[in-house]
């Protein structure tokens, strides 16, 4: 499509391209003979685009350049710049992107002002024209970082944005390139005959534009788009609102500003002046000649990576030893920079490494990382690097110093995690070193076991064997979770579209449950009404219940802002008026959940702290359940806060505020944070606020006020995920319910245990088991002795006394001992009185397994007086199990010995070392009335004990 895009552009190139600067100053259109690209110079005499693979850099160790400016001085220059032009300069946005659907992370500054309008997308801003210095993620150049001294995963995109057209008051590009050859030649001081643009083309979702990216002394600082169209090259229309979209690298500015071998030497300075301390690098004149030509290296864009970079080393004059000893460390210490600051941006704006989602990337950098510091030696702390890039950027994005915590936390599950894959991946590495490694397999290897190609690469160094990370690898690894995946069109789309979107009256008039309307439409077993009080399934809420003139539904649905009631056994046609009924206690109950919800939510971020993010939530009528970011299991502590304070925003009676309005006022008065469920896609937002406590965009059917809530429960916490807890909850009618079935259950398993005769229930424990709540409390910590839910508590101590008897009555039938009477232990608690039983249960199964043997060994000793001929049969006073055990034992003693073996129940075995067992077996079973059977060694069978003793009488007489 880009090309297509291109050659449409380029074809009326002064509409799209010229503009009002370029004729005023006499700037001359030219292709450039190396990369064939079109460009935009006043010198005459340049005939080469400007771009570093073409010309290389020639600012490195040069003042091009009025100042020397660091990375925060360059911001405020461009700032300052744009606010004397009358620009708002604006926040920045979260690097994780919960705004627009989509998208994980924020990989351009234009992604802050997209937001989705039913299908389409729209361009919202806050202030007309504004600039920020918006941080972006991104993970398609993992290879390049440290290597070419320009790519990285995060970096700040000045980002100048202007709407134009309608009643906007913004500018269109004449404006726009007026401004940027200023901010370059006159706030920086750049020649204007060292500016060239390139001619480029921007295609986004839905929309999309011509662009001039500027370069200067072989660096590209900045890209200006100029986005006025909808749909594509195709079908295309005209935005009524076009929107000026120029993203300059901060990084580029202050790199050009320094003249530093790197851009890294200019924007990480204090995290690399601490690294290399640590690791004692030199300064070296050596790594400064690589870096001139390194510019040149795009590692997905070269097929023979190593040899481009030996090519780049020779041109250099560098050689092979001092590459090794020189280059690449620093080029580890650079990506260890890059990737530090990448997962303190994230993990302060509430995202994870994992092995779900965006997270997978964050994962997948932190190893590389990690992987770097294992291959170099590298004696320093990831903490310490991002506490240097905090310091750095302190004034800049402050937020990222109170993260510090958080990011440690994290990086110290994390390092755990990556020290257990890579002792595991030594071996299984060297098996497919040997088969050969593809990227499949590399993929494979790192999604399954974690193993990074740095892993690989140093254990193909160890074995001497042929192998290269493939340059693609990198990004087949990350593209997939960059994006989420996008949701298959309802098999109804086509035939709603066209009708008129359904009145919703349940927010309206959330507490009625009866209405009237008249049906739009009617196909197979769905009905649309013209207005509902039904709720349609959405934001994890369950759809409504109840009947539509008596045929009962069972589900409804929304698209396209259509309601469609499904229903059973009933036909309905357009124009017919109906009466419709919600099942209200059903909803009640839900509403009761839904707010609960958002109750905990709160209660969950105020006791763990604010890296806390919904990713899933549900709603129904017996429970809910909600989903939160975090890197480790809940605590029952950590649980017992959450419930104690959500209980207590319930008992303060709260009113649950709803707030319809337009989308930016909403993001402008509560945050972003509103967006707990996702991107909502619509002008118009549903705001729920519990005051001080939690503020939602939802959908949602809730109560008024807190109170109406009821007591709140949370039954369960589990991992669901990498980096996911899941919090399941009961409130009002169901809670009370729940508790009362606990309290039922624990008073069954007070009598049980009274009764037992192994465990006696004190007089704490009896009250506790009497209270609901801390009955429950007693039997969820009960279950975790047995690793069993709270419902299977009762059922499980049932099982475990009925088998602790057995054991009883078996170990006193072998005579071997008499099991002396249990001291009553005494149980302060339910947890404590399963532990007892459960250790009675482990300690009376070894002393059976004691009497067995001790039975067997005496039954042995009288069997071994019988052996005739290398042969035992006999009917014996003993279970299976003793007969196997003796028939073991004789075994031993004898190379050449068949013990035939049959009990008063019928069992019968045959063991033997010599003959075939499963054919002695299978003839005297059968002569003996049954059936048996096995192997050359041991067999089993089925005998009538009458005919048995017939069968050994004349077996003796032979």
């Amino acid at each position: 499509m880009k090309q297509k895009l291109m050659e449409m552009f380029q074809q009326d190139y002064k509409q799209y391209y010229e503009v009002e600067l370029f004729r005023k100053l006499g700037f001359t259109r030219k292709q450039c003979p190396k990369c064939l690209k079109f460009f935009w110079t006043i010198d005459q005499q340049k005939d080469v685009c400007g771009d570093s693979r073409c010309v290389g850099y020639s600012f490195i160790g040069e003042r091009v350049t009025k100042d020397e400016l660091t990375y925060g001085e360059c911001w405020d220059k461009i700032e300052k710049f744009f606010k004397n032009n009358g620009h708002a300069s604006i926040s920045r946005y979260p690097v994780v992107c919960r705004w627009f659907p989509g998208l994980y992370f924020t990989i351009a500054g234009i992604v802050d002002f997209q937001r989705m309008t039913d299908s389409t997308t729209v361009f919202e801003l806050p202030h007309n024209p504004c600039i920020l210095a918006q941080p972006c993620l991104r993970f398609n150049d993992i290879p390049n970082v440290g290597i070419t001294g320009r790519h990285y995963t995060n970096f700040a995109m000045v980002q100048q944005t202007s709407i134009h057209g309608g009643n906007e008051k913004g500018y269109w590009k004449d404006k726009c390139i007026d401004l940027d050859f200023e901010l370059l030649t006159k706030v920086f001081g750049i020649r204007d005959k060292e500016i060239t643009f390139l001619e480029d083309v921007w295609a986004g979702p839905n929309a999309f534009g011509p662009s001039l990216e500027f370069f200067a002394h072989g660096l590209e600082l900045g890209n200006a788009v100029f986005t006025q169209f909808l749909g594509n090259a195709d079908s295309r229309t005209e935005m009524g609102k076009k929107v000026i979209d120029m993203g300059a690298g901060l990084e580029r500015f202050a790199w050009i500003s320094r003249g530093t071998a790197t851009s890294y030497d200019a924007v990480f300075s204090e995290a690399i002046d601490y690294m290399k301390k640590m690791a004692g690098i030199k300064d070296s004149e050596i790594f400064g000649k690589y870096a001139v030509l390194a510019g040149r290296l795009d590692i997905e864009d070269t097929p023979d990576v190593a040899k481009s970079k030996e090519d780049i080393a020779k041109a250099a004059g560098i050689s092979a030893e001092e590459y090794k000893e020189i280059i690449e460390p620093m080029q580890a210490i650079y990506a260890i920079a890059d990737h530090t600051k990448t997962l303190l941006l994230a993990i302060a704006d509430g995202a994870m490494p994992s092995n779900v989602s965006g997270g997978y990337n964050l994962r997948v950098i932190l190893r590389r990382a990690l992987s770097f510091m294992d291959e170099f030696g590298f004696d320093f702390e990831l903490e310490r690097v991002a506490e240097k890039h905090s310091v750095q950027l302190k004034k800049l994005y402050p937020e990222l110093e109170e993260s510090l915590e958080s990011f440690r936390n994290i990086l110290g599950v994390e390092k755990g995690r990556y020290g257990r894959s890579v002792e595991r991946a030594r071996s299984m590495v060297r098996k497919e070193l040997e088969k050969g490694i593809g990227t499949g397999k590399m993929i494979e290897l790192y999604t399954s076991h974690g193993i990074t190609p740095e892993i690989m690469e140093k254990e193909a160094k160890a074995m001497k064997s042929d192998f290269q990370m493939p340059a693609d690898f990198y990004s087949r690894l990350t593209e997939t979770h960059m994006k989420e995946s996008s949701k298959e069109n309802d098999a109804f789309d086509g035939k709603i579209v066209m009708l008129p979107k359904t009145g919703l009256l349940f927010y309206e008039f959330q507490n009625e449950s009866v209405f009237d309307a008249t049906v739009l439409d009617a196909f197979e077993n769905a009905v649309v009404l013209d207005r509902t009080l039904f709720y349609p399934e959405g934001g994890g809420q369950i759809a409504d219940t109840g009947a539509i003139d008596g045929a009962k539904v069972t589900d409804v649905q929304k698209r396209h802002g259509v309601v469609m009631h499904f229903v059973e056994n009933r036909k309905f046609s357009a124009g017919q008026k109906v009466k419709g009924a919600v099942d209200f206690g059903r909803r009640r109950q839900i509403m009761q959940h839904h707010t609960a919800v958002h109750v905990i939510n709160g209660a969950c971020r105020q006791v763990i702290g604010k890296h806390i993010w919904q990713s899933g939530t549900r709603k129904t009528e017996e429970k809910a359940w909600l989903d939160v970011t975090h890197y480790l299991p809940f605590s029952d502590e950590e649980i017992a806060d959450m419930e104690r304070l959500a209980n207590a925003v319930v008992r303060n009676d709260i009113e649950v505020k709803e707030h319809i309005m337009p989308r930016m006022d909403a993001e402008r008065q509560f945050g972003l944070r509103i967006y707990q469920g996702g991107a909502i896609p619509s002008d118009t937002l549903r705001i729920i606020e519990i005051p001080s406590h939690d503020v939602e965009a939802c959908g949602g059917t809730h109560v008024s006020s807190t109170g109406e809530i009821g007591k709140i429960i949370i039954i369960s916490s589990e991992r669901i995920a990498d980096g996911v807890n899941r919090l399941t909850i009961k409130a009002g009618g169901r809670a009370e319910a729940f508790l009362g079935s606990c309290l039922k259950e624990a008073m069954e398993i007070e009598s049980l245990l009274e009764g037992s005769g192994i465990v006696e229930v004190s007089d704490e424990l009896s009250k506790e088991l009497g209270n609901g709540m801390k009955a429950y409390r007693e039997l969820q910590r009960g279950g975790r002795v047995f690793d069993v839910s709270h419902a299977k508590v009762k059922e499980t101590i049932e099982r475990f006394l009925k088998e602790i008897e057995h054991l009883r009555t078996s170990i006193e039938e072998r005579k071997v001992k008499e099991v002396e009477n249990e001291v009553l232990f005494k149980a302060e608690s339910l947890e404590d009185a399963c532990k007892h039983i459960f250790s009675t249960w482990k300690r009376l199964s070894k002393e059976k397994e004691s009497a067995y043997l001790a039975a067997a060994s005496r039954l042995a000793g009288e069997l071994e007086k019988k052996i005739s001929e290398g042969r035992i049969l006999d009917i014996i006073a003993a279970t299976r199990e003793e007969m196997l055990k003796a028939a073991g034992m004789l075994a031993e003693k004898s190379s050449r010995l068949t013990v035939m073996l049959a009990n008063q129940s019928g069992d019968f075995i045959c063991m033997s070392t010599h003959e075939d067992a499963g054919s002695i077996a299978k003839d005297i079973c059968s002569k003996a009335g049954g059936k048996g059977g096995g192997g050359r060694k041991l067999a089993f069978g089925k005998v009538e004990i009458s005919k048995m003793i017939k069968v050994m009488k004349e077996l003796d007489k032979n």
